[in-house]
């Protein structure tokens, strides 16, 4: 008896059902199962199983890539938010931009003496200027934290220069991707706006300073119990007048001025002559040139 032909895989088909092998044809001898629809479904569950793996992973590539292209622009220079990153040009930009509006603001508010304006607006430049902050630490994968170290001598002007200086990650942190590294050209109009700030308050600072002498006596270091009437002989006569001169203070108050010597020796003797007239018992203290030639 001799051994069936085995059949070719082109003359078989399997069950989906129950797995039987055999000999094409519509209805399985096993189970009677309409084995070419039941394949035909079978495929179809597979692809669809596929499209449904493959949606998630998409999804997630696609939301990856809507991350990456927000990260890795710079965070906005005005605003209250305090996630992401800035770079050294954009930090430098953020600074200048800022100095301009918050200078022109609290010169206007300072001419019409509102002093809650005042306060508000010190308020917001301050918030603004440690935000900013914490987003450059945060190009350095640092914590926005540190900014408290501004409140520490020398280690706030170490820790500004390196904010200014030193460059940032290259790659992604913890803080989001790479900001760009910002514009020259927006530095240029940056440092233009904060000129224009100060040459639209010239008028009102100078007006600020006719009716208030005593707050330039205070910003030139003069000594601090100077009394009105000395602030506003050094500014209004001292100042003006032709070299040689020099003003005398003594440490309870008492002044004296010479202008248009010819030495530095006259003037300064000078100076100190009328500061010892005006220099009242029981004042012990002697009176010394705080003033040459502006110096």
């Amino acid at each position: 008896m001799t051994n069936p032909t085995p059949l070719t895989p082109d003359e078989e088909i399997v069950c989906p059902n129950c797995n039987e092998r055999q000999s094409k044809r519509l209805l399985c001898r096993q189970c009677a199962t309409n084995m070419p629809m039941g394949i035909a479904a079978k495929l179809e569950d597979e692809r669809a199983a596929r499209e449904a793996r493959r949606t998630p992973r998409d999804s997630s590539r696609s939301r990856e890539r809507h991350r990456s292209h927000h990260e890795d622009a710079p965070a906005a220079i005005w605003g209250f938010g305090f996630s992401g990153r800035i770079g050294r040009l954009t930090y430098l930009s953020a600074h200048l931009q800022q100095g301009a509006l918050f200078f022109f603001l609290y010169v206007l508010a300072l001419s019409f003496s509102a002093k809650g304006l005042m306060f508000m607006i010190g308020l917001i430049s301050l918030l603004c200027w440690l935000r900013i902050g914490v987003l450059r630490l945060h190009d350095f994968n640092r914590s926005g934290w540190w900014v408290l170290l501004y409140v520490v001598p020398v280690v706030n002007v170490v820790l500004w220069l390196l904010q200014f200086f030193m460059p940032g990650n290259d790659e992604e942190n913890d803080y989001g991707g790479a900001p760009h590294s910002g514009s020259g050209w927006m530095v240029l109009v940056s440092i233009a706006l904060l000129i224009l700030a100060i040459i639209m308050s010239w008028s009102r600072i100078e007006k600020i300073v006719k009716e208030n002498p005593e707050l330039l006596i205070e910003a030139a270091m003069t000594p601090e119990n100077i009394s009105r009437d000395a602030a506003v002989a050094l500014i209004t006569k001292y100042k003006k007048a032709p070299t040689h001169k020099a003003f005398a203070m003594s440490q309870s108050g008492a002044w004296g001025w010479k202008g248009g010597a010819t030495s530095v020796e006259e003037a300064t003797q000078a100076a100190i002559s009328a500061c010892e007239v005006n220099r009242q018992p029981p004042d012990s203290s002697p009176c010394a040139v705080v003033r040459v030639n502006d110096k």
